[in-house]
Protein backbone atom coordinates (compact mmCIF):
# COMPACT_ATOMS: atom_id res chain seq x y z
CA UNK A 1 0.00 0.00 0.00
CA UNK A 2 2.81 2.54 0.82
CA UNK A 3 4.32 2.13 -2.74
CA UNK A 4 1.04 3.57 -4.18
CA UNK A 5 2.33 6.71 -3.29
CA UNK A 6 5.19 6.60 -5.57
CA UNK A 7 3.07 6.22 -8.52
CA UNK A 8 0.76 8.43 -7.68
CA UNK A 9 3.56 10.76 -7.74
CA UNK A 10 4.80 9.71 -11.04
CA UNK A 11 1.42 10.21 -12.82
CA UNK A 12 1.29 13.67 -11.29
CA UNK A 13 5.05 14.61 -12.61
CA UNK A 14 4.17 12.96 -15.36
CA UNK A 15 1.06 14.51 -16.16
CA UNK A 16 2.68 17.77 -15.46
CA UNK A 17 5.65 16.95 -17.97
CA UNK A 18 3.05 15.94 -20.65
CA UNK A 19 0.64 19.58 -20.57
CA UNK A 20 4.22 21.56 -20.10
CA UNK A 21 5.49 19.66 -23.12
CA UNK A 22 2.06 19.77 -24.89
CA UNK A 23 2.31 23.64 -24.12
CA UNK A 24 5.80 24.80 -25.06
CA UNK A 25 6.08 22.63 -28.31
CA UNK A 26 4.65 25.35 -30.94
CA UNK A 27 6.43 27.85 -29.15
CA UNK A 28 10.41 26.52 -28.60
CA UNK A 29 10.64 25.48 -32.78
CA UNK A 30 14.28 24.87 -31.62
CA UNK A 31 13.42 21.88 -29.07
CA UNK A 32 10.30 20.90 -31.48
CA UNK A 33 11.88 17.89 -32.12
CA UNK A 34 12.95 16.92 -28.67
CA UNK A 35 9.52 17.89 -27.23
CA UNK A 36 7.95 15.70 -29.47
CA UNK A 37 10.28 12.78 -28.34
CA UNK A 38 9.49 13.57 -24.95
CA UNK A 39 5.37 13.99 -24.98
CA UNK A 40 5.72 10.11 -27.17
CA UNK A 41 7.52 8.65 -24.43
CA UNK A 42 5.53 9.92 -21.35
CA UNK A 43 2.90 8.99 -23.22
CA UNK A 44 4.41 5.41 -23.66
CA UNK A 45 4.83 5.13 -20.00
CA UNK A 46 1.70 6.44 -18.53
CA UNK A 47 -0.06 3.39 -20.11
CA UNK A 48 1.96 1.14 -18.53
CA UNK A 49 1.87 2.76 -14.68
CA UNK A 50 -1.46 0.57 -14.01
CA UNK A 51 -0.19 -2.42 -14.68
CA UNK A 52 3.13 -1.65 -12.72
CA UNK A 53 1.24 -0.89 -9.70
CA UNK A 54 -0.32 -3.91 -9.44
CA UNK A 55 2.95 -5.79 -10.26
CA UNK A 56 5.31 -3.68 -7.84
CA UNK A 57 4.29 -5.42 -4.55
CA UNK A 58 5.62 -9.41 -5.88
CA UNK A 59 7.69 -8.01 -8.35
CA UNK A 60 11.12 -6.36 -7.18
CA UNK A 61 12.51 -5.34 -10.38
CA UNK A 62 9.43 -3.57 -10.94
CA UNK A 63 9.72 -1.72 -7.89
CA UNK A 64 12.94 -0.55 -9.10
CA UNK A 65 11.88 0.20 -12.00
CA UNK A 66 9.01 2.93 -10.84
CA UNK A 67 12.00 4.48 -8.28
CA UNK A 68 14.13 5.37 -11.03
CA UNK A 69 11.58 5.98 -13.03
CA UNK A 70 10.22 8.55 -10.06
CA UNK A 71 13.73 10.43 -10.17
CA UNK A 72 13.43 10.63 -14.14
CA UNK A 73 9.77 12.23 -14.01
CA UNK A 74 11.12 15.13 -11.53
CA UNK A 75 13.83 15.80 -13.75
CA UNK A 76 11.42 16.20 -17.11
CA UNK A 77 8.96 18.37 -14.73
CA UNK A 78 11.63 20.48 -13.47
CA UNK A 79 13.46 21.06 -17.01
CA UNK A 80 10.36 22.06 -18.34
CA UNK A 81 9.36 24.51 -15.79
CA UNK A 82 12.98 26.08 -16.52
CA UNK A 83 12.14 26.88 -20.31
CA UNK A 84 10.21 29.52 -19.02
CA UNK A 85 13.12 31.46 -19.09
CA UNK A 86 14.74 32.26 -22.43
CA UNK A 87 18.53 32.95 -21.26
CA UNK A 88 18.43 29.58 -20.51
CA UNK A 89 16.98 27.86 -23.40
CA UNK A 90 20.66 26.83 -25.40
CA UNK A 91 22.13 25.44 -21.93
CA UNK A 92 18.80 23.20 -21.83
CA UNK A 93 19.31 21.13 -25.27
CA UNK A 94 21.84 18.40 -24.14
CA UNK A 95 19.70 18.23 -20.56
CA UNK A 96 16.36 17.37 -23.25
CA UNK A 97 18.17 15.22 -25.00
CA UNK A 98 19.25 13.28 -22.10
CA UNK A 99 16.19 12.93 -20.33
CA UNK A 100 14.79 11.58 -23.41
CA UNK A 101 17.25 8.87 -23.52
CA UNK A 102 16.88 7.93 -19.83
CA UNK A 103 12.91 7.59 -20.77
CA UNK A 104 13.44 5.67 -23.86
CA UNK A 105 15.60 3.18 -21.46
CA UNK A 106 12.81 3.27 -19.34
CA UNK A 107 10.33 2.78 -22.06
CA UNK A 108 12.38 -0.46 -23.30
CA UNK A 109 12.57 -1.86 -19.31
CA UNK A 110 9.15 -1.58 -19.29
CA UNK A 111 8.32 -3.92 -22.79
CA UNK A 112 11.09 -6.43 -20.65
CA UNK A 113 8.82 -6.38 -17.80
CA UNK A 114 6.01 -7.40 -20.03
CA UNK A 115 3.87 -4.37 -18.25
CA UNK A 116 0.86 -3.98 -20.58
CA UNK A 117 -0.13 -0.93 -22.04
CA UNK A 118 -3.63 0.58 -21.23
CA UNK A 119 -5.57 2.86 -23.78
CA UNK A 120 -6.19 5.48 -21.10
CA UNK A 121 -2.97 7.08 -18.97
CA UNK A 122 -5.46 8.65 -16.20
CA UNK A 123 -7.04 7.03 -13.31
CA UNK A 124 -10.05 4.24 -14.38
CA UNK A 125 -13.66 5.84 -14.52
CA UNK A 126 -14.33 3.46 -11.14
CA UNK A 127 -12.50 5.84 -9.56
CA UNK A 128 -13.88 9.13 -9.92
CA UNK A 129 -15.45 10.88 -6.74
CA UNK A 130 -19.10 11.82 -6.65
CA UNK A 131 -18.44 14.89 -4.90
CA UNK A 132 -19.50 18.45 -5.46
CA UNK A 133 -17.92 21.63 -4.36
CA UNK A 134 -20.72 23.08 -3.30
CA UNK A 135 -21.86 21.10 0.13
CA UNK A 136 -24.08 21.93 2.74
CA UNK A 137 -20.80 22.70 5.10
CA UNK A 138 -23.12 22.84 8.46
CA UNK A 139 -24.05 19.62 8.46
CA UNK A 140 -20.35 17.98 9.48
CA UNK A 141 -19.32 20.72 11.72
CA UNK A 142 -18.21 19.61 14.65
CA UNK A 143 -18.02 16.12 15.81
CA UNK A 144 -20.56 13.75 14.81
CA UNK A 145 -20.86 11.58 18.72
CA UNK A 146 -22.93 8.75 18.80
CA UNK A 147 -23.38 5.93 21.34
CA UNK A 148 -22.01 7.89 24.23
CA UNK A 149 -24.02 10.02 26.59
CA UNK A 150 -23.93 7.32 29.08
CA UNK A 151 -20.24 7.38 28.96
CA UNK A 152 -20.16 11.27 29.38
CA UNK A 153 -22.73 11.09 32.41
CA UNK A 154 -20.39 8.57 33.93
CA UNK A 155 -17.18 10.30 33.49
CA UNK A 156 -18.95 14.00 34.72
CA UNK A 157 -19.98 12.45 37.71
CA UNK A 158 -16.78 10.92 38.71
CA UNK A 159 -14.47 14.21 37.97
CA UNK A 160 -17.72 16.24 40.21
CA UNK A 161 -17.40 14.25 42.87
CA UNK A 162 -15.88 15.51 46.30
CA UNK A 163 -11.92 14.23 46.41
CA UNK A 164 -9.36 15.15 49.12
CA UNK A 165 -6.33 14.66 46.61
CA UNK A 166 -4.33 17.66 45.18
CA UNK A 167 -4.54 15.60 41.70
CA UNK A 168 -6.94 12.72 41.05
CA UNK A 169 -5.83 10.76 37.36
CA UNK A 170 -8.51 8.88 35.74
CA UNK A 171 -7.38 7.25 32.33
CA UNK A 172 -9.65 6.26 29.37
CA UNK A 173 -8.35 3.09 28.37
CA UNK A 174 -9.39 1.41 24.94
CA UNK A 175 -8.17 0.68 21.69
CA UNK A 176 -7.66 2.71 18.93
CA UNK A 177 -10.33 4.27 16.23
CA UNK A 178 -12.97 3.46 19.84
CA UNK A 179 -13.47 6.92 19.88
CA UNK A 180 -11.93 8.24 23.80
CA UNK A 181 -10.44 11.21 22.27
CA UNK A 182 -14.15 12.04 21.28
CA UNK A 183 -15.44 11.22 24.52
CA UNK A 184 -12.70 13.43 26.63
CA UNK A 185 -13.62 16.35 24.50
CA UNK A 186 -17.18 15.91 25.28
CA UNK A 187 -16.43 16.06 28.74
CA UNK A 188 -14.14 18.76 28.46
CA UNK A 189 -16.79 20.56 26.90
CA UNK A 190 -19.91 19.42 29.22
CA UNK A 191 -21.83 22.48 30.85
CA UNK A 192 -21.17 21.23 34.15
CA UNK A 193 -17.46 20.80 34.05
CA UNK A 194 -17.38 24.39 33.02
CA UNK A 195 -19.23 25.38 35.72
CA UNK A 196 -16.74 23.49 38.50
CA UNK A 197 -13.62 23.58 36.89
CA UNK A 198 -12.43 27.16 37.46
CA UNK A 199 -9.54 26.17 34.14
CA UNK A 200 -9.44 23.71 31.74
CA UNK A 201 -6.14 22.80 29.93
CA UNK A 202 -5.77 20.50 26.73
CA UNK A 203 -2.83 18.99 26.02
CA UNK A 204 -1.90 16.04 23.09
CA UNK A 205 0.83 14.19 24.24
CA UNK A 206 1.56 10.78 21.60
CA UNK A 207 4.57 9.25 22.10
CA UNK A 208 7.04 12.25 23.53
CA UNK A 209 6.24 12.08 26.75
CA UNK A 210 9.24 14.68 27.66
CA UNK A 211 8.02 16.56 31.00
CA UNK A 212 9.42 20.08 30.26
CA UNK A 213 8.13 19.73 26.68
CA UNK A 214 4.37 18.84 28.44
CA UNK A 215 4.54 21.58 30.64
CA UNK A 216 4.99 23.78 28.03
CA UNK A 217 2.43 22.89 26.48
CA UNK A 218 0.30 23.19 29.34
CA UNK A 219 1.68 26.63 29.66
CA UNK A 220 0.59 27.35 26.17
CA UNK A 221 -2.68 26.03 26.99
CA UNK A 222 -3.55 28.18 29.56
CA UNK A 223 -2.21 31.30 28.14
CA UNK A 224 -2.84 31.08 24.76
CA UNK A 225 0.39 31.96 23.19
CA UNK A 226 3.54 30.53 22.11
CA UNK A 227 6.42 30.29 24.99
CA UNK A 228 9.75 30.56 23.90
CA UNK A 229 10.86 29.56 27.65
CA UNK A 230 13.84 26.75 28.08
CA UNK A 231 13.97 26.88 31.81
CA UNK A 232 11.79 24.40 33.70
CA UNK A 233 11.71 26.02 36.81
CA UNK A 234 10.56 29.48 35.09
CA UNK A 235 7.68 27.60 33.47
CA UNK A 236 6.54 25.82 36.26
CA UNK A 237 6.24 28.94 38.58
CA UNK A 238 4.30 30.63 35.13
CA UNK A 239 1.96 27.89 35.34
CA UNK A 240 1.36 28.39 39.37
CA UNK A 241 0.86 31.88 38.60
CA UNK A 242 -2.03 31.39 36.30
CA UNK A 243 -3.37 27.93 38.55
CA UNK A 244 -3.14 29.59 42.05
CA UNK A 245 -6.28 29.37 44.02
CA UNK A 246 -8.78 27.85 41.42
CA UNK A 247 -9.55 24.00 40.83
CA UNK A 248 -8.45 22.61 37.24
CA UNK A 249 -9.21 20.43 34.76
CA UNK A 250 -6.12 18.57 32.92
CA UNK A 251 -7.03 16.36 29.72
CA UNK A 252 -3.69 14.30 28.87
CA UNK A 253 -4.60 13.00 25.38
CA UNK A 254 -2.86 9.84 23.63
CA UNK A 255 -0.59 9.07 26.01
CA UNK A 256 2.26 6.40 25.13
CA UNK A 257 4.85 6.40 28.38
CA UNK A 258 5.49 3.22 29.95
CA UNK A 259 8.35 4.85 32.21
CA UNK A 260 7.20 5.34 35.91
CA UNK A 261 10.24 7.31 36.37
CA UNK A 262 8.97 10.43 33.84
CA UNK A 263 5.35 9.73 35.17
CA UNK A 264 6.62 10.57 38.92
CA UNK A 265 8.46 13.58 38.13
CA UNK A 266 5.26 15.16 35.80
CA UNK A 267 2.68 14.10 38.65
CA UNK A 268 5.24 15.19 41.45
CA UNK A 269 4.86 18.59 39.68
CA UNK A 270 1.58 18.79 39.27
CA UNK A 271 0.92 18.21 43.06
CA UNK A 272 3.06 21.06 43.95
CA UNK A 273 1.64 23.83 41.24
CA UNK A 274 -2.12 24.05 42.77
CA UNK A 275 -2.74 24.00 47.23
CA UNK A 276 -6.44 23.16 46.14
CA UNK A 277 -7.89 20.02 46.64
CA UNK A 278 -10.64 17.92 43.74
CA UNK A 279 -8.03 18.87 40.27
CA UNK A 280 -8.40 16.10 37.79
CA UNK A 281 -6.41 14.44 35.45
CA UNK A 282 -7.75 12.68 32.43
CA UNK A 283 -5.51 10.54 30.90
CA UNK A 284 -6.30 8.82 27.88
CA UNK A 285 -4.30 5.69 26.37
CA UNK A 286 -4.32 2.50 24.68
CA UNK A 287 -2.24 0.60 26.73
CA UNK A 288 -2.82 -1.36 29.89
CA UNK A 289 0.33 -0.79 31.44
CA UNK A 290 -0.06 3.08 30.59
CA UNK A 291 -3.17 3.22 32.55
CA UNK A 292 -2.08 1.69 35.89
CA UNK A 293 1.23 3.54 35.92
CA UNK A 294 -0.97 6.63 36.00
CA UNK A 295 -3.98 5.76 37.57
CA UNK A 296 -5.54 6.92 40.99
CA UNK A 297 -8.55 6.28 40.25
CA UNK A 298 -9.72 2.93 38.65
CA UNK A 299 -9.20 3.71 34.77
CA UNK A 300 -12.56 3.61 32.72
CA UNK A 301 -12.50 0.92 29.85
CA UNK A 302 -14.35 2.42 27.16
CA UNK A 303 -16.66 -0.51 25.48
CA UNK A 304 -17.42 -0.74 21.43
CA UNK A 305 -20.67 0.39 20.26
CA UNK A 306 -23.68 -0.85 19.65
CA UNK A 307 -24.46 -2.26 16.26
CA UNK A 308 -27.46 0.36 15.81
CA UNK A 309 -24.72 2.97 17.00
CA UNK A 310 -22.22 2.02 14.27
CA UNK A 311 -24.86 1.62 11.45
CA UNK A 312 -26.03 5.51 12.79
CA UNK A 313 -22.66 7.08 12.38
CA UNK A 314 -21.45 4.69 8.83
CA UNK A 315 -25.42 5.70 7.04
CA UNK A 316 -24.48 9.30 8.00
CA UNK A 317 -21.13 9.43 6.32
CA UNK A 318 -22.50 7.61 3.33
CA UNK A 319 -25.63 9.34 2.52
CA UNK A 320 -24.95 12.28 4.41
CA UNK A 321 -28.69 12.09 5.99
CA UNK A 322 -30.52 10.96 3.06
CA UNK A 323 -32.19 7.66 2.33
CA UNK A 324 -30.60 4.45 3.10
CA UNK A 325 -30.10 2.58 -0.16
CA UNK A 326 -32.09 -1.31 -0.28
CA UNK A 327 -28.90 -2.77 -1.02
CA UNK A 328 -26.84 -1.39 1.64
CA UNK A 329 -30.00 -2.56 4.25
CA UNK A 330 -29.57 -5.67 2.54
CA UNK A 331 -25.80 -5.51 3.47
CA UNK A 332 -26.66 -4.26 6.93
CA UNK A 333 -25.53 -7.29 9.18
CA UNK A 334 -22.27 -7.88 7.13
CA UNK A 335 -21.13 -4.68 7.36
CA UNK A 336 -21.65 -3.83 10.94
CA UNK A 337 -19.89 -6.84 11.74
CA UNK A 338 -16.86 -5.49 9.97
CA UNK A 339 -16.94 -2.33 12.14
CA UNK A 340 -16.54 -4.33 15.10
CA UNK A 341 -18.06 -1.73 17.29
CA UNK A 342 -15.19 1.08 16.55
CA UNK A 343 -16.93 4.68 15.77
CA UNK A 344 -13.71 5.32 13.61
CA UNK A 345 -14.08 2.07 11.57
CA UNK A 346 -17.57 2.62 10.48
CA UNK A 347 -16.88 6.44 9.87
CA UNK A 348 -14.15 5.10 7.53
CA UNK A 349 -16.33 2.59 5.84
CA UNK A 350 -19.17 4.97 5.62
CA UNK A 351 -16.57 7.23 3.70
CA UNK A 352 -15.59 5.21 1.76
CA UNK A 353 -18.94 3.60 0.51
CA UNK A 354 -19.51 7.34 -0.51
CA UNK A 355 -16.46 7.46 -2.29
CA UNK A 356 -17.29 4.43 -4.87
CA UNK A 357 -20.83 3.78 -6.37
CA UNK A 358 -23.69 1.26 -5.49
CA UNK A 359 -21.97 -1.13 -7.85
CA UNK A 360 -19.01 -1.38 -6.56
CA UNK A 361 -20.01 -1.28 -2.92
CA UNK A 362 -20.62 -4.68 -2.30
CA UNK A 363 -17.18 -6.26 -4.12
CA UNK A 364 -15.62 -4.01 -1.39
CA UNK A 365 -17.37 -5.20 1.22
CA UNK A 366 -17.12 -8.34 0.19
CA UNK A 367 -13.20 -8.82 -1.27
CA UNK A 368 -11.48 -6.21 -0.53
CA UNK A 369 -12.58 -6.41 3.50
CA UNK A 370 -13.67 -10.12 3.84
CA UNK A 371 -11.16 -10.38 6.49
CA UNK A 372 -11.42 -7.84 8.79
CA UNK A 373 -11.92 -9.17 12.76
CA UNK A 374 -13.22 -6.04 14.58
CA UNK A 375 -9.65 -4.48 16.08
CA UNK A 376 -7.11 -2.17 15.78
CA UNK A 377 -5.83 -3.94 12.11
CA UNK A 378 -8.89 -3.58 11.03
CA UNK A 379 -9.53 -0.15 11.14
CA UNK A 380 -5.75 0.61 9.76
CA UNK A 381 -6.86 -2.02 6.87
CA UNK A 382 -10.44 0.23 6.27
CA UNK A 383 -8.05 3.42 6.07
CA UNK A 384 -5.80 1.95 3.69
CA UNK A 385 -8.69 0.68 1.20
CA UNK A 386 -9.86 4.84 2.01
CA UNK A 387 -6.62 5.93 0.61
CA UNK A 388 -5.98 3.48 -2.28
CA UNK A 389 -9.63 4.53 -3.73
CA UNK A 390 -8.87 8.05 -3.33
CA UNK A 391 -9.84 9.12 -7.03
CA UNK A 392 -6.42 10.33 -7.88
CA UNK A 393 -2.93 10.29 -7.62
CA UNK A 394 -3.01 14.54 -7.03
CA UNK A 395 -5.35 13.90 -3.90
CA UNK A 396 -3.43 10.90 -2.36
CA UNK A 397 -0.47 13.34 -2.81
CA UNK A 398 -1.76 16.31 -0.49
CA UNK A 399 -3.33 13.62 2.09
CA UNK A 400 -0.05 12.01 2.51
CA UNK A 401 1.64 15.51 2.29
CA UNK A 402 -0.54 16.30 5.68
CA UNK A 403 1.52 13.94 7.58
CA UNK A 404 4.46 16.65 7.77
CA UNK A 405 2.35 17.88 10.75
CA UNK A 406 2.66 16.73 14.22
CA UNK A 407 -0.30 14.50 15.41
CA UNK A 408 -3.37 16.59 16.45
CA UNK A 409 -2.00 19.68 14.94
CA UNK A 410 -5.03 22.15 13.60
CA UNK A 411 -4.58 22.71 9.48
CA UNK A 412 -5.74 25.96 8.48
CA UNK A 413 -7.51 25.64 5.33
CA UNK A 414 -6.29 28.55 3.47
CA UNK A 415 -2.75 27.57 5.27
CA UNK A 416 -3.27 23.94 3.68
CA UNK A 417 -4.15 24.62 0.19
CA UNK A 418 -1.07 26.93 -0.42
CA UNK A 419 1.23 24.72 0.73
CA UNK A 420 -0.18 21.89 -1.54
CA UNK A 421 -0.03 24.55 -4.21
CA UNK A 422 4.02 25.31 -3.13
CA UNK A 423 4.67 21.61 -3.21
CA UNK A 424 2.82 21.73 -6.96
CA UNK A 425 0.36 19.09 -5.15
CA UNK A 426 -2.82 19.85 -7.04
CA UNK A 427 -3.61 18.65 -10.22
CA UNK A 428 -4.68 21.64 -13.09
CA UNK A 429 -7.08 19.99 -15.54
CA UNK A 430 -9.99 20.48 -13.95
CA UNK A 431 -11.73 22.91 -16.42
CA UNK A 432 -12.34 26.78 -15.37
CA UNK A 433 -11.21 26.27 -11.68
CA UNK A 434 -8.76 27.81 -9.66
CA UNK A 435 -5.95 26.37 -7.70
CA UNK A 436 -8.16 27.11 -4.64
CA UNK A 437 -11.35 26.02 -6.11
CA UNK A 438 -9.38 22.51 -6.62
CA UNK A 439 -7.84 22.66 -3.09
CA UNK A 440 -10.80 23.00 -1.82
CA UNK A 441 -12.33 20.19 -4.10
CA UNK A 442 -9.89 17.82 -2.13
CA UNK A 443 -10.34 18.69 0.92
CA UNK A 444 -13.75 17.69 0.69
CA UNK A 445 -12.67 14.56 -0.78
CA UNK A 446 -10.59 14.05 2.05
CA UNK A 447 -13.38 14.84 4.31
CA UNK A 448 -15.93 12.57 2.55
CA UNK A 449 -13.43 9.44 3.33
CA UNK A 450 -13.05 10.15 6.68
CA UNK A 451 -9.24 10.79 6.21
CA UNK A 452 -9.79 14.33 7.24
CA UNK A 453 -12.26 15.58 10.01
CA UNK A 454 -13.47 19.93 9.63
CA UNK A 455 -12.97 22.11 13.26
CA UNK A 456 -15.02 24.95 12.89
CA UNK A 457 -14.62 27.71 15.23
CA UNK A 458 -16.84 30.89 14.20
CA UNK A 459 -15.97 31.55 10.44
CA UNK A 460 -12.29 29.70 11.43
CA UNK A 461 -11.95 26.41 9.64
CA UNK A 462 -9.29 24.02 10.21
CA UNK A 463 -8.99 20.41 9.66
CA UNK A 464 -7.11 17.56 12.09
CA UNK A 465 -6.46 14.25 11.07
CA UNK A 466 -6.96 11.30 13.85
CA UNK A 467 -4.09 9.91 14.97
CA UNK A 468 -4.46 6.60 13.28
CA UNK A 469 -5.20 8.47 9.99
CA UNK A 470 -1.73 10.40 10.71
CA UNK A 471 -0.14 6.99 11.35
CA UNK A 472 -1.77 5.56 8.05
CA UNK A 473 -0.26 9.46 6.13
CA UNK A 474 3.49 9.10 7.96
CA UNK A 475 3.77 5.39 6.69
CA UNK A 476 2.77 6.85 3.15
CA UNK A 477 5.50 9.59 3.49
CA UNK A 478 7.87 7.80 5.08
CA UNK A 479 8.11 5.31 2.23
CA UNK A 480 8.03 8.10 -0.75
CA UNK A 481 10.52 10.03 1.29
CA UNK A 482 13.24 6.98 1.71
CA UNK A 483 12.56 6.07 -2.01
CA UNK A 484 13.29 9.53 -2.96
CA UNK A 485 16.62 9.89 -0.57
CA UNK A 486 17.54 6.79 -2.08
CA UNK A 487 17.83 8.33 -5.78
CA UNK A 488 18.54 11.78 -4.66
CA UNK A 489 21.51 11.17 -2.02
CA UNK A 490 19.55 13.77 0.17
CA UNK A 491 16.83 14.39 2.39
CA UNK A 492 17.09 18.00 2.51
CA UNK A 493 13.96 19.08 0.40
CA UNK A 494 11.79 16.91 2.17
CA UNK A 495 13.26 18.31 5.90
CA UNK A 496 12.77 21.95 4.84
CA UNK A 497 9.15 21.18 3.65
CA UNK A 498 8.36 19.75 7.25
CA UNK A 499 10.51 22.72 8.88
CA UNK A 500 8.48 24.78 6.91
CA UNK A 501 5.05 23.28 7.62
CA UNK A 502 6.07 23.42 11.23
CA UNK A 503 6.92 26.96 11.24
CA UNK A 504 3.96 28.08 9.44
CA UNK A 505 1.95 26.06 11.98
CA UNK A 506 3.43 27.41 15.32
CA UNK A 507 2.86 31.48 13.86
CA UNK A 508 -0.53 30.53 12.63
CA UNK A 509 -1.97 30.54 16.19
Amino acid sequence: MADALITSTIKVALEKTLALANERIGKLSQFKKDLETLRGSVAMIQAVLADAEEKQTHDQAVQLWLQRLEAVAFDAENLLDELNYEALHRQLVGKISDINKKLNKINKEANDFGLIRFQRATFPPSTTAKVTLNRETDSIAGHYVVGRAKDETRLVEILLSLSENAVSVIPILGMGGLGKTTLAQSVYNNSQVDSHFEKKIWVCVSDNFEVTRLLKMILESLTRRNVEITSRDVIVQEIRQQLVGKKYLLVLDDVWTESQILWDDFLRLLRGLNATNGNWCVVTTRKQQTASIVATHDPYVLGKLSDDDCWSILTEKANAGGEIPEKLQVMKKEIIKKCGGLPLAASAMGGLLRMKGKEESELILMNKLSNLSGDEDSVMKILKLSFNCLPSPAVKKCFAYCSMFPKDTEMKRDMLIELWMAEGCLQVDLKNKTMEEIGEYYLEILLQSSLLEEIRDGWRRCYKMHDMVHDVAKSIMSKCTKVINSETGSGDNTNQSIKFASYIVSKSG
